[in-house]
């Protein structure tokens, strides 16, 4: 991924390049640097947003997906010749809302037939199935998105950490050339 500067950091950086004063005073390398920093941490703070709420989303289906599993176990049929209504099964999501289970069932990749009301244990058997796999898969993809947030987490902290180490060598090399003098 590359990295785009804001409009803020590349005016800077296109004063300093041609030796110009940025707006309020001289363009100093300290100011270049902590600019380029913060841009990143500015970055690195959107990724993070975006990769929080992925997962909260992600969690959110898990949800109604193991809520749904729960509501076609309780309704499957106990003996094998008996029938349900599936499309009457209703879950409520996480959010208290109800919902029609067959709805998380029909995802265009089902392997059963979503189109007959009525099912048999058979049928009830392979969405149960069908429900514990997208659970699986779900669970897997928001465990990596865990590892993505916590390792844009860790280089805001590293970033973090370089700009204040940046700033007090800086600083210290200032007050070494004024003591020269």
């Amino acid at each position: 991924m590359t990295a785009v500067l804001s409009s803020d950091l590349s005016t800077i950086l296109a004063h300093a390049a041609n030796g110009q004063k940025a707006a309020g005073g001289e363009a100093n390398l300290s100011d270049i640097l902590a600019a380029v920093w913060l841009d990143r941490v500015k970055t690195l703070d959107a990724q993070i947003a975006e990769t929080s709420s992925s997962i909260q989303n992600k969690n959110t289906y898990i949800y109604n997906l193991k809520a749904a599993l729960r509501e076609l176990r309780i309704n499957r049929p106990k003996g094998a010749t008996d029938k349900g209504k599936v499309g009457e099964i209703m879950a409520a999501g996480m959010d208290g809302k109800f919902f029609k289970v067959v709805n998380y069932i029909d995802d265009g990749l089902f392997p059963g037939s979503v189109g007959e009301d009525v099912w048999d244990q058979a049928q009830f058997d392979v969405a149960i199935e069908w429900l514990k796999t997208k659970i699986d898969l779900m669970v897997g993809e928001s465990q990596l998105d865990m590892v993505r947030l916590q390792s844009l987490i860790n280089k805001k902290s590293q970033s973090m950490d370089q700009l204040a180490d940046m700033m007090n060598k800086f600083s210290k090399s200032i007050n070494e050339a004024l003591k020269m003098r």
